[in-house]
Parts: structure tokens; C-alpha cells; sequence
């Protein structure tokens, strides 16, 4: 099994969720018919998001529909730290870029749509995570490709092309800390 397949694996065991979105943007906007889809099938198009990946696309993805799971973005090591310190045990975690990472929260049930961008915004205020990157309907970074930065004027060659990597454990649950500060 080759690299990006085996650690697109690992997010999608980690997430365990029916079905998923995967978002590709380019410069045109977003590739359509990608919505509702199997994890194998994720799987299956590996093939597409490698092409798409390889002229320029952003490769993402999230749970299809109402889910269980919060995503914090733009987190750094000391909030990693700070999440774990809380009792708050993501079930995956992403490096985007060097030092930077998303954090995926499973939670023990679905939230309502409203409920489920509160918990993600006051995380993101609490973390801070990108609070612009904090709703229900979050996109992360599809581990095992590349970051197709935009933005050259402050970023070194060696950033440009940083993969994602992802640790993932399916067990953990995100559990309300047991005590608060």
C-alpha cells in the first residue's frame, strides 16, 4: 500500500463516519460531485486528488451531514499541548505546514448544527484555533498531500510543498474536561 493511501486510511478509520465530502479547490472554484461518499470510495479516487493535488488543488475533507466531530485549525504545539493538558484527546490530528495543525474532536454524539459551531468557536477562542475556521461544516486538510501555498512572498521553498500527516487513534472520544479553570 503506498504512503498517501495508507495515511488517508488512517484519517478515515479515525473518523469512522458513514459517508464524507472531499473538497478539491483550484483557482475555478471547487470540483463538484465529490459530496456523500464511502470511505472506500474516498479511497478509490485517491488517483483524482493526486492529479488534482499535483496542478495546484487544495485537497480536503469532513464528515457528510450533521456530525459528531469539531475541527480546530491553525493550532500550534503549545495548543496541542494545552488540549491534551484539559483532558480534550483528539481523535486525529493533521500537520498542514511545519509547526501547524488541525485538530479533529470526536464527540460522543451528533450536535445540532448551531450547537456544534458554538462548541467549535469557543474551542477555537479557548485554543487559540482560527476562529474564521470554526462552524459546523468544517473542512480539514486531507492528509498526504501537499499545501498549495498562495502566498510565496512570505514562505521559504521548503514550506511550499509541506505534505499533511496525520496520527489518528478511532478510539478517542473528545470528553468534557473534569475540571475547569
Amino acid at each position: 500500500m503506498n504512503r498517501t493511501k495508507s495515511t488517508v486510511r488512517n484519517l478515515l478509520t479515525a473518523i469512522e463516519a458513514p459517508l464524507y465530502d472531499v473538497g478539491v479547490l483550484s483557482e475555478r472554484g471547487m470540483l463538484p460531485g465529490l459530496d456523500g461518499i464511502s470511505a472506500a470510495a474516498v479511497l478509490d479516487r485517491l488517483s483524482l486528488l493526486k492529479y488534482r493535488n499535483a496542478h495546484g488543488s487544495h485537497i480536503y475533507i469532513r464528515p457528510s451531514g450533521e456530525h459528531r466531530f469539531t475541527t480546530l485549525d491553525d493550532l500550534h504545539e503549545t495548543s496541542l499541548a494545552r488540549l491534551a493538558a484539559d483532558g480534550f484527546n483528539p481523535c486525529a490530528v493533521v500537520e498542514t505546514s511545519a509547526g501547524n495543525f488541525q485538530a479533529w474532536l470526536k464527540h460522543p454524539r451528533t450536535f445540532p448544527k448551531l450547537l456544534g459551531t458554538f462548541a467549535a468557536q469557543t474551542l477555537a477562542e479557548r485554543y487559540d484555533a482560527d476562529p474564521s475556521a470554526a462552524d459546523w461544516r468544517r473542512f480539514g486538510r486531507l492528509p498526504g498531500f501537499t499545501t498549495a501555498n498562495r502566498n510565496t512572498e512570505s514562505l521559504t521553498a521548503s514550506t511550499l510543498s509541506c505534505a499533511c500527516s496525520a496520527t489518528a487513534d478511532s478510539s478517542t472520544q473528545w470528553r468534557r474536561p473534569s475540571s475547569r479553570r
